[in-house]
């Protein structure tokens, strides 16, 4: 064979071969694999390579013959062994390298003459095709017309085989599928770098309006549905019937602009959508993802076929591929998030003028919220407005009719004033009459002791003594009662006045409860960023947010 026919088989199989496993398409390789496919031609002094180093192909020539040393296994073998550690420094060029060269003894069996693969072990000439009956019938002579029909069929094939080089086996195969599917994996491999259009031929799934254009893709929502922006910019989703507002005919992805793109992720806990709105650049695009839990009353559209970037429900809130003027056109930016990370996607343009975003998101400020919810009929005072500085504990505003209970309190001082002072004269009084008694008793005892003694001596009958030990029992008992009276007394009295103290300090808790919930305190030092009022269902609900400093 001749070198252009070698030239253009051992590009046709490094097209066809080579890049659909992994070897990048490029000039340097192209080059390397068509010089290494005609170095075998080496060790004959009439081929193109020989001209290079005429000297070494006239001595491999003449020690060896044609089609001989240099096109056999064991060379292709030992040469593949010596240039292994070139493996470990380029992988693709060893790999072109070796394909180049050992397509050349392979398309050489087409030859009449063949080639001495076995060589030096065996000279048997190797050929292909094999007719036994014609060994001829199917091969070809050096320079001969089959050869450069050959040569012209293989450079024909290079075309086809470069495109789906150039393009990537999948690729070509997607491009020629034009279905939803396909243009979903395109978008989802330009779209790293690029802006991405389609054309799209479509009809609406609901009117049946017909649809064909070049449109922007934006994303994907998986791999049968592609969301583009149709000719009034909003979004819509393309995939299979009942699926998505579109329906897809056919649809081929193309590379736009190149773009940069920023993934950031946010933590919204306590913070303020608009937190975010206002901490990003306006002249750029950005997309919204993620869900988000809000304990604000919002209305935004349920899920149905039309695609809408923002959806949720009581509480809840997803966002898919939302930017500024979705969530500005339903007044979601007041919307107070209690707990969620929102990621946002920002895309730079290629064309853009405003410088790139940074790397890092900027720290959020934190914020406390102050909810209450009372009757649209009951009075309320906002004692601070917006921008405001308060104090931890400082009172922000109250509502409702105060009930005080300082009557009832006072009330009860006054009669624990009056059992003091009266508890105070009954003491004088029983310890009046306390000591009056001691000392009849004691009196009593002397003169039973008097007595005893003259009884002893016989001066006083026993009826008598009899009479004196009674009266002087009953007179210490007498003392006794009136000791005890005088305790239960006390004991009484110190139980009333506790029991108006502890009624005090119920009626004091009462109170500080009901003032709890009647006013509205801040819980931190900070400035207040908002005071938010909605009516719904006759209630009045209030929102007052704070900046902590």
């Amino acid at each position: 064979m001749t070198a252009p026919t070698h030239i253009t088989f051992a590009s046709f199989v490094y097209l066809l071969l080579l890049t659909t496993t992994g070897v990048s398409l490029s000039i340097g390789h192209t080059a390397l694999v068509a010089v290494a496919s005609i170095l075998p031609d080496l060790d004959t002094g009439s081929s193109w390579i020989s001209r290079l180093a005429p000297a070494l192909a006239l001595r491999i020539e003449r020690t060896f013959g044609h089609r001989t040393l240099t096109h056999s296994l064991l060379f292709i073998a030992g040469m593949a062994g010596l240039l292994s550690p070139v493996a470990l420094w380029d992988g693709a060029l060893y790999a072109c390298f070796i394909a180049g060269y050992a397509s050349h003894p392979f398309l050489d069996t087409m030859t009449v003459s063949g080639v001495r693969l076995f060589y030096p072990a065996s000279n048997v000439r190797c050929v292909f095709p094999l007719e036994v009956n014609q060994p001829f019938r199917y091969r070809t002579r050096t320079g001969s017309r089959i050869d450069r029909m050959l040569g012209l069929a293989f450079f024909a094939g290079c075309i086809p085989t470069f495109l789906i080089a150039e393009q990537g086996y999948e690729r070509f195969i997607r491009v020629t599928q034009h279905n939803v599917e396909s243009a979903a994996r395109d978008y989802n491999e330009f779209s790293r770098t690029n802006i991405v259009y389609a054309d799209i031929t479509a009809h609406s799934l609901l009117t049946k309006e017909h649809l064909q254009g070049r449109f922007e893709i934006v994303g994907t929502l998986n791999q049968h549905t592609v969301i583009f922006r149709g000719p009034e910019r909003r979004l819509h989703s393309l995939g299979n019937e009942y699926q998505a507002e579109y329906v897809g005919e056919s649809a081929r992805c193309q590379k736009g602009e190149p773009a940069r793109i920023v993934v950031r992720r946010i933590d919204l806990v306590n913070q303020p959508l608009s937190q975010v709105l206002t901490s990003l650049d306006p002249a750029l695009e950005h997309q919204f993802f993620g869900h988000l839990s809000t304990a604000d009353h919002i209305a935004v559209p349920g899920d149905g076929i039309d695609f809408s970037p923002v959806t949720g429900s009581s509480g809840s809130l997803k966002f898919n591929f939302a930017t500024y003027d979705d969530v500005r056109a339903l007044g979601l930016e007041d919307v107070f998030i209690d707990h969620g990370t929102l990621t946002v996607r920002t895309i730079e343009r290629a064309s853009a003028t405003t410088p790139s975003p940074p790397g890092n998101w900027p720290p959020a400020a934190q914020f406390a919220r102050i909810t209450f919810q009372i009757d649209e009929r009951e009075p309320v005072e906002f004692r601070r407005a917006e921008g405001d500085t308060v104090q931890a504990r400082e009172s922000l505003a109250r509502w409702g009719r105060m009930l005080t209970a300082g009557s009832e309190i006072e009330l009860n001082n006054a009669r624990i004033s009056a059992l003091e002072e009266e508890s105070a004269a009954k003491t004088v009084a029983f310890n009046a009459r306390v000591a009056k008694a001691a000392q009849e008793a004691g009196a009593d005892s002397l003169g039973l002791i008097a007595m005893d003694e003259l009884g002893r001596r016989g001066f006083v009958a026993p009826p008598v003594m009899k009479k004196a030990e009674a009266r002087n029992r009953l007179s210490h008992l007498q003392l006794e009662r009136l000791q005890s009276e005088g305790r239960m007394a006390m004991i009484r009295s110190l139980l009333q006045i506790r029991a108006l103290r502890v009624r005090n300090d119920l009626l004091e808790l009462r109170q500080q409860a009901l003032e709890a919930r009647c006013e509205a305190r801040s819980p931190c030092k900070g400035v207040i960023a908002g005071i938010k009022r909605s009516v719904h269902d006759g209630k009045l609900r209030a929102v007052i947010l704070i900046r902590r400093e």
